[in-house]
């Protein structure tokens, strides 16, 4: 799936739950568009790489949350911007491709903005973050290593980070959370 249009979830999808779904079975998803699911949800599956250059926002409306889930057991990329109320990478049973999605790697590239106003879950066998990152709650479990590079921060007011490695000598993993 190639996505580089527009993709707007407004009244008439939201009657049927407000979710918009990628799912690509056996290939990539590059999501370089707009895709805006307001207190709804945007789900991406795939059994190939994920790459978000584009911009995904699911923001909260009222009492729903919205949300952004990625489940692949390959790669993902953000370079663009993602905003939510809740971002959830790396997913266990998510049905429709295979019960278990966890990426190889999670790459947060410097251009990449993403901020969650609830709770943010990065799971994968090795993450990597190049721009700050930004939730009241974030939870990261690497199976490897977490790094950051650059002027990268992990923000966030409860913060939960389990690896075998947290950076290097060189590049230390930088945190602010007054809870960890």
């Amino acid at each position: 799936i190639n996505l580089t249009g527009e993709v707007n979830a407004t009244s008439v999808i939201r009657a049927a739950d407000g979710t918009i779904e990628f799912v690509a079975e056996g290939g990539d998803i590059a999501a370089g568009g707009i895709v805006e699911a307001a207190g709804g949800t945007i789900a991406i599956q795939s059994t190939g790489n994920v790459d978000i250059g584009g911009t995904l926002e699911a923001a909260q409306i009222n009492a729903a949350e919205g949300a952004i889930t990625v489940a692949t057991d390959k790669e993902v990329t953000f370079s663009g911007t993602v905003t939510a109320s809740i971002i959830e990478v790396g997913l266990k049973d998510v049905g429709d491709i295979t019960p278990e999605l966890t990426p190889t790697r999670v790459n947060i590239m410097e251009s990449a903005q993403v901020s969650a106003g609830l709770l943010m879950t990065i799971t994968g066998e090795v993450v990597e973050v190049g721009s700050p990152i930004r939730a009241p709650t974030v939870v990261i479990t690497a199976g490897t290593s977490v790094e950051t590079r650059g002027s990268a921060v992990i923000q966030a007011t409860n913060l939960t980070i389990t690896s075998q490695r947290f950076g290097t000598s060189v590049t230390p993993v930088t945190l602010d959370a007054p809870n960890i």
